[in-house]
């Protein structure tokens, strides 16, 4: 499988990291994950932005301050109550952050379109609007 950009992949709850990583490995796909209790956060994080595995399955812990360079990102059950509009722009915000791949896409998986999602896409809309200084 060619797998062109790094995913972060955003979970609301902890006990999802196990299930999706095993599913990301049955895929073939080498997959890490990390939450903020996670001995290994840190290495792990280093080790996703030196690009030696392209999947890391996380929760909000990397919502801000992590800038992959090429990285797609998607937020499973977007339409979870923990996930405010502020927490799905910061999460969308870490795609698109590099100057040769600024259109990285970004997906929310809901059940719901929540006013959270709605109001997100349309900050995230507004921001990708304005001109860069």
């Amino acid at each position: 499988m060619l797998i062109t950009r790094q995913l972060l992949f955003f979970v609301p709850h902890i006990e999802q990291l196990a299930p999706l990583q095993t599913w990301f490995k049955q895929q073939g796909i080498d997959c890490q994950t990390v939450h903020a209790n996670d001995p290994e956060r840190q290495p792990k994080v280093a080790a996703f932005r030196a690009g030696d595995f392209p999947v890391l399955v996380t929760t909000t812990i990397l919502e801000r301050g992590v800038t992959i360079a090429r990285c797609a990102v998607i937020v499973w059950q977007a339409d979870a109550a923990l996930f405010s509009t502020s927490a799905l722009v910061q999460m969308a915000g870490r795609a698109g952050r590099s100057a040769d791949s600024p259109d990285d896409p970004v997906i929310y998986y809901a059940k719901h379109y929540t006013s959270a999602i709605h109001q997100a896409r349309r900050q995230i809309h507004q921001m990708n609007r304005r001109p860069t200084p």
